[in-house]
């Protein structure tokens, strides 16, 4: 007989398993659905996906993949509180520490951002990159913390979202011509042939009321497209166009009013669009001032000036190592009196990516001077650039990327100064910084629109090269490649000397700096060594400190013409290499001073190079001569070994190299430390001993550097030169991880 009561529960069973099969179901599709997305970065949509599914279940998974999509969403307290449901479910994944402290980060919360950040690093182990990478936003956090304590003169608003979408808004203008016109870029989607490119927006801002937003048109529709400046007051427009934001052409264009641009004519200048180009501003009618990587530098991009005198165009000068540092410059702007200028800077002085900066030019210094951080609320966590002054000079306008006031990617936003700012009435016909430099043309371009092919290839200085008459150079051509000869020009290297701790910066020096930054741009294998010497009649222990910033002053200069510090060696002396006897007769006091107050200069690497370098003579009477001089040259030529006693950010008198001979400080252009060395060996066995006599002193952390004709070598070059100085095996042996560094 069939058991109803068996059968009901068999059915109600198979019920619930349905239930629950079918809630299953239902759970896995959100989750599997939004994980798709999530892995093709539509975080905003995989979001409603996930709300689904965290309804009914807790799952730490997808908190922290739903915490990282609110985070992309702008939606930071969301973002935090998923990840921080995550972490109490268990969650211990890298992602969730980082994306904590960039939630942090971006609320400026710098000091909650900092502790996620170092509770990342403990998780992320040896990987050299990233650890690098996460100390410096904790360096930046530091900034930020220290800036929201100083007191801001200004306060900044959103334009909001009549004109800021969840696409980038960028590089907002304000008409020259007509105050409550502005512009801008975006990449917003407009139509099938435009979508996702930049192209340029005009509109009307009447007491605070946005009106009148339009699509400007362009002769080419399919590029992107953005307005630069202006010039002759409004009636023509520079445009940037090109298949991607960075590489293109820059063209002039007539603009009257209204939302056309007409007669397209390509600018041909110094400034090189094709690649490496980011942001200009026309200074006056002749003048850019722009942003690239393309013309050499200190590092990623840096900012230059370019334009035109007298119908030619001068070469691209880069505004020096105050401004341009080893991380990147871009989006300049200089005020109409031009000593004051804007930019931002991704250096380690910023709050986080790109902050903006300020600068004034000092006319004493015939420079700028170091800019400052213009600090909080107008930068932040983020990427904030393309600022620009209003014409009222009541206050700015720019660019951020920042989440939290913004409402999607880059957004534009006003800057309200509590003081208004004097604007000059007009531009300045010649800018401060180039007035009293020199400019160097481009012969290859004589006019705007037609430029013309030289008939000879450009020489960058023609004396530096090699001259060779018709008929040498016929009769070179017919030999054989083995019996060719390089026939060699002398490049002559003077005495720099120095008056009151600084080098004389003459007509002679600065035409030597000029011929050897040619050359170096020409040469990039060679580097270049400056050695200061600094004497003083009545002793004081000053001597060492001064003579190395003396050499840096002389390095600096070389700096400012695109000359990397990396190859440059930078070494002070002191009173050790006298080239006059310092206790020679009183009344040749002057011309002993002279002699010894000097930079000795020497060209490295530069065997293959079709010149002799040949270093000036210093003319000196026997009476005066000082043996010591010549001595030092000839034990520093080949293998020598000293004793580094301990590196230091600053420069000071130290006993220890006040009680030994032949001390020197050296510059490291790295790391920008000074690296303090005493004694002076040819063999290893008597640097070892004077090793042991200062361990014997007491003093600690110091160790024996060799060094190649008075440059210091690394591990991997003491290897190198072993084969040819035997006696760097003793080193090699004492210091056997270099061996066996190398030997991997």
């Amino acid at each position: 007989m069939i058991n109803k009561a068996n059968i009901l529960k068999e059915i109600s069973l198979i019920f619930i398993l349905i239930i629950m099969f079918s809630a299953a179901v239902f759970a896995q599709n959100p989750v599997k659905q939004g994980n798709r997305l999530f892995k093709e970065k539509r975080y905003c949509e995989a979001i409603k996906l996930y709300d689904q599914y965290l309804k009914h279940y807790s799952n730490k998974k997808i908190f922290l993949k739903r915490g990282i999509c609110n985070y992309y969403c702008n939606h930071l307290d969301e973002a935090i509180e998923d990840l921080n449901n995550a972490l109490l479910l268990g969650s211990y994944d890298n992602d969730l520490f980082l994306y904590l402290a960039k939630s942090y980060n971006d609320k400026q919360e710098f000091e909650n951002a900092i502790f996620y950040y170092k509770k990342y690093l403990s998780y992320i182990g040896n990987n050299a990159i990233k650890r690098k990478n996460i100390k410096n936003k904790i360096k930046r956090c530091a900034n930020g913390i220290y800036m929201q304590y100083e007191d801001s003169d200004y306060f900044i608003e959103n334009w909001g979202t009549e004109i800021n979408t969840s696409f980038d808004e960028i590089l907002p203008l304000q008409n020259t011509s007509d105050p409550k016109v502005f512009y801008f870029s975006s990449n917003r989607n407009n139509d099938s042939i435009n979508s996702g490119k930049y192209q340029e927006y005009r509109v009307e801002n009447n007491y605070g009321n946005w009106e009148k937003l339009n699509n400007i048109k362009y002769p080419v529709r399919a590029n992107n497209n953005i307005l630069l400046d202006f010039m002759n007051n409004g009636k023509r427009a520079i445009i940037f166009s090109g298949t991607n934001f960075y590489t293109g052409s820059i063209y002039f264009s007539d603009y009257l009013s209204g939302e056309e641009m007409q007669n397209f004519s390509e600018i041909k200048s110094t400034l090189n669009t094709k690649k490496g180009f980011k942001y200009v501003q026309m200074v006056n009618d002749s003048t850019y001032i722009f942003s690239s990587n393309n013309y050499g530098g200190y590092g990623g991009y840096d900012l230059f000036i370019t334009g035109k005198r007298k119908g030619k165009w001068f070469t691209p000068i880069n505004l020096g190592p105050n401004i341009n540092s080893s991380y990147d410059e871009i989006s300049p702007f200089i005020t109409k009196d031009c000593l004051t200028l804007y930019f931002s800077s991704n250096n380690l002085n910023s709050i986080g990516g790109f902050d903006i900066f300020k600068s004034d030019f000092s006319y004493s210094e015939n420079d700028w001077m170091k800019p400052d951080n213009i600090g909080l609320p107008a930068n932040s966590s983020a990427n904030d650039y393309g600022f620009r002054l209003l014409s009222s000079g009541k206050g700015g306008i720019y660019n951020s990327d920042r989440k939290d006031t913004g409402n999607g990617k880059n957004d534009i936003y006003w800057i309200y100064f509590k003081k208004q700012v004097q604007i000059a009435d007009s531009l300045k016909e010649e800018i401060p910084f180039l007035k009293y430099r020199d400019l160097n043309f481009d012969k290859t371009i004589i006019s705007e629109n037609k430029p013309v092919k030289s008939k000879k290839p450009l020489i960058p200085d023609k004396s530096l090269l090699e001259k060779t008459s018709k008929t040498d150079t016929l009769n070179e051509k017919s030999k054989p490649e083995s019996q060719k000869t390089i026939k060699k020009e002398d490049f002559i290297i003077p005495y720099v000397f120095v008056k009151n701790n600084k080098f004389r910066d003459n007509n002679k020096t600065k035409d030597f700096i000029d011929k050897l930054a040619k050359l170096m741009i020409l040469y990039p294998e060679i580097k270049v060594e400056f050695i200061g010497n600094s004497f003083t009649w009545e002793k004081d222990n000053s001597e060492l400190p001064n003579s190395v910033k003396i050499a840096e002053d002389l390095a600096d200069s070389l700096k400012t013409r695109m000359i990397s510090p990396e190859r440059m060696i930078i070494k002070g002396a002191g009173e050790n290499i006298p080239a006059a006897k310092p206790n020679g007769p009183l009344v040749s006091k002057n011309i002993i001073k002279k002699i010894n107050n000097r930079i000795d200069i020497y060209v490295l690497d530069a065997d293959t190079l079709p010149y002799n370098f040949i270093n000036e003579n210093l003319f000196i009477s026997k009476s005066l001569e000082d043996p010591a001089y010549k001595l030092y040259k000839a034990v520093v030529s080949g293998l020598t070994y000293r004793t580094q006693i301990y590196k230091s950010d600053s420069l000071s008198t130290n006993d220890i190299q006040i009680k030994y001979p032949d001390s020197s400080i050296e510059k490291d252009p790295v790391s920008n430390k000074y690296i303090y060395t005493t004694g002076l060996f040819k063999e290893y066995a008597q640097a070892k001993e004077f090793y042991k006599k200062l361990l014997n002193e007491n003093i600690k952390n110091i160790k024996i550097i060799p060094y190649i004709n008075d440059v210091k070598i690394s591990s991997d070059k003491a290897l190198y030169y072993a084969k040819q100085y035997l006696d760097l095996v003793n080193y090699l042996e004492d210091n056997k991880k270099y061996l066996n560094n190398g030997n991997k």
